[in-house]
């Protein structure tokens, strides 16, 4: 059985490393675990340190070989059984949706209407630090080397000192948290995942979806445009979940927004920067065409100083000059005059890149080079992820009874109400976009709070998008006006507006 053959290689390893530390007390804890003599009901908070460590670190091992065998098997289904053997990939959806009667224009007509996002929350469970993570994966991927025959035993040995170096290195290090982490721990342990994991596992998901379509036999231009794929997005609560979390400040939120636009448009500046490196295709080989040549001089002149500069760089390889252009054109801070302002301008530009290699007909490089980065755009945008704001009902009960109190109500006590009165004040009062308090009050903190976490996303939607903002959730909600409070709030930092016919 192939779990318990890699689980005994990787226990063998780990044995091993705690020989050569003269770890002799864990060494007999592992031994009882592995011949299953351990009583685990004998187990409790008096249980030595050595006991818990050992056990730990031996479920992270099983866990990491089952993910790798389960991986094993998956290929082995499929060498044997072909694409069609694996429930629930493309190869079986494309083909039900074809038995069915669907044309293949009819599905790649509707498969850009097809939207999912994965919400990524901070949970008190999720202890392990970032550190004991990435050696998770560097165990995994040589233990994934272990799989191809073409090592020699040299090179087995050294995959195998890999190994124990990464579970050295986690014998040696603090597994969990000790304190319970800021939300700034929080937001990097989202990051990591945001930044390092999902960005490199989105062009597998699109090779995947590119070879079922071949596979059924349907025609490859009709899914050739990235606009035609489906779109996955990411969510977020750390940093706009404020509910319950006196940590979670405007400029916890601010700050976390900043660092979600940064580091969206570091990944997209690292892709474009590979490509340049990629694009060194001569015009002395290849003429582009005049208008490809045009857009290049325009874009140029537009950037002034800057446009000059990247010109004299690559002067017989234009496609690495249009590269470079793009580049600079990424906002960064302070954002020049000429910055994108949007990821569909990028996008746009980046369209313009594939017709002229089309044109001279290297739809190879556009394909493996460009399309990757065109998702990677349309995904993360420069937002990285939707931010989900989440707050009390109650707390915004407190909130509005304040501003009613500072805007000169005498009845002000907005949380005594009756629904039918609460709903009927709320709908009169949208119907005017006048606030209920002049640009320099004052409220008490609660409200001031509040108004200043609004006035943050309103400014963030006009930097980086609507996508930067994910779902306003207010818990606990009890009334209909529980909801439509929130517009209020809107409304009284500018966030909403009104068509003059309406």
């Amino acid at each position: 059985m192939k779990i318990k053959k890699d689980l005994t290689y990787t226990l063998n390893c780990l044995k091993e490393v705690l020989t050569e530390l003269n770890e002799t007390e864990a060494i007999s804890i592992l031994e009882k675990v592995e011949s299953g003599s351990l009583d685990l009901s004998q187990l409790n908070s008096h249980s030595s340190e050595k006991t818990s460590q050992v056990l730990s670190l031996y479920f992270q091992l099983l866990n990491i070989v089952e993910e790798n065998a389960a991986a094993q098997y998956r290929r082995k289904v499929e060498t044997e059984k072909g694409a069609e053997g694996q429930k629930g990939l493309w190869v079986e959806k494309l083909t039900d949706l074809k038995e069915k009667g669907f044309s293949e224009a009819t599905i790649s007509s509707n498969l850009s209407n097809i939207y999912s996002e994965i919400v990524l929350t901070a949970h008190p469970t999720e202890a392990k630090r970032i550190t004991v993570l990435e050696q998770h994966r560097v165990l995994y991927l040589n233990l994934l080397k272990l799989e191809n025959s073409m090592w020699t035993n040299s090179e087995k040995e050294m995959i195998r000192d890999e190994i124990k170096l990464s579970l050295e290195r986690l014998w040696r290090t603090g597994e969990i948290y000790l304190q319970k982490p800021d939300v700034i721990s929080e937001r990097n342990n989202i990051l990591h995942y945001l930044e390092n994991v999902f960005p490199n596992v989105l062009s597998g998901l699109d090779d995947k979806l590119k070879f079922a379509w071949k596979h059924l036999g349907f025609d490859p231009n009709l899914i050739k445009d990235s606009k035609n794929f489906p779109l996955l997005g990411f969510g977020n609560w750390v940093g706009g979940d404020r509910d319950g979390h006196p940590f979670v400040t405007p400029q916890v939120t601010e700050d976390t927004l900043k660092t979600f636009r940064t580091t969206a448009i570091r990944l997209i500046e690292n892709e474009l920067t590979n490509l340049l490196k990629k694009l060194s295709l001569s015009d002395r080989l290849q003429m582009p065409s005049d208008r490809f040549l045009n857009k290049i001089t325009e874009l140029a002149k537009r950037m002034s100083n800057t446009g000059e500069e990247c010109l004299k760089r690559n002067q017989d390889e234009p496609w690495r000059q249009y590269v470079n252009l793009i580049i600079h054109r990424l906002p960064t801070d302070p954002i020049q005059d000429y910055a994108y302002y949007s990821p569909e301008e990028l996008l746009a530009d980046l369209d313009t890149l594939n017709l002229s290699l089309n044109e001279i007909s290297a739809n190879r490089i556009v394909e493996k080079d460009i399309f990757p980065i065109q998702r990677l755009i349309q995904t993360f945008g420069f937002h990285l992820a939707s931010l989900d704001i989440r707050q009390n009902s109650k707390h915004h009960d407190i909130v509005f009874e304040q501003i009613l109190k500072k805007a000169g109500f005498e009845d002000f006590h907005f949380s005594k109400w009756s629904e039918e009165k609460r709903v009927s004040f709320i709908n009169s009062e949208l119907q005017s976009m006048r606030p209920f308090l002049i640009s320099d009050s004052h409220t008490e903190k609660e409200a001031e709070d509040l108004l200043t976490y609004f006035r943050i996303i309103k400014n963030n939607l006009a930097i980086s998008g609507s996508r930067s903002i994910g779902g306003v959730i207010v818990s606990m909600t009890r009334y209909l006006s529980d909801l439509l409070l929130v517009y209020l709030f809107a409304k009284e930092v500018g966030l909403l507006s009104r068509d003059k016919d309406s």
